[in-house]
């Protein structure tokens, strides 16, 4: 599509297929295809390519920081299948530091866990299960930080403020077989 401009005293008497950019300096830049008189070729003043950088710059934060609060949501938790059964793991930082501890420590000992649906409890376990809670909360860590990094820097692919709104998490699985 290429830009055009056209004189705010002329824009009551056109029609046709064309989007409205901005307005500047009594001209309307549009965005269109073969447009004709009163219609003229034009390139977008520096005023609104600024405009128009600085709003994609602020929609892309938005995204960014919902992104963020959905992966920090997500990393509050984890699953793994350590005790045969799948439980599920707390992972705030005190658990974390608990789980590093008796991973380090290579003992058995007792850790804070819950199916789904029941209350949280104190569970034994083996250090090989307490090893395999750490490897595999480790791996949900890094995957979910991983997907959030990814949709991210696909924000920076876009140009347009509707596209970047649009996007969501699960959009990932579409972007890694490139079809977004």
């Amino acid at each position: 599509m290429a830009i055009y401009g056209i004189n705010m005293s002329d824009t009551l008497s056109v029609a046709g297929n064309f989007s409205v950019i901005d307005t500047h300096n009594d001209i309307s830049y549009v965005e269109g295809e073969n447009l004709n008189t009163p219609f003229f070729e034009a390139e977008l003043p520096q005023e609104i390519i600024e405009k128009r950088n600085n709003i994609l710059i602020e929609a892309r934060k938005k995204k960014e920081a919902e992104f963020n609060l959905y992966c920090d949501n997500l990393l509050t938790s984890f699953s793994s299948s350590a005790l045969g059964d799948t439980y599920y793991y707390d992972s705030g930082l005190e658990d974390q530091l608990n789980l590093i501890a008796l991973v380090v420590a290579g003992i058995d000992g007792y850790f804070r866990c819950y199916r789904k649906d029941e209350p949280k409890q104190n569970i034994p376990h083996t250090k090989e299960q307490l090893k395999q809670v750490f490897q595999d909360g480790l791996a949900y860590k890094a995957k979910t930080i991983a997907i959030c990094g990814a949709l991210k820097a696909y924000l920076l692919t876009l140009s347009d403020v509707a596209e970047i709104e649009s996007v969501s998490w699960e959009d990932y699985e579409k972007l890694q077989g490139n079809s977004l």
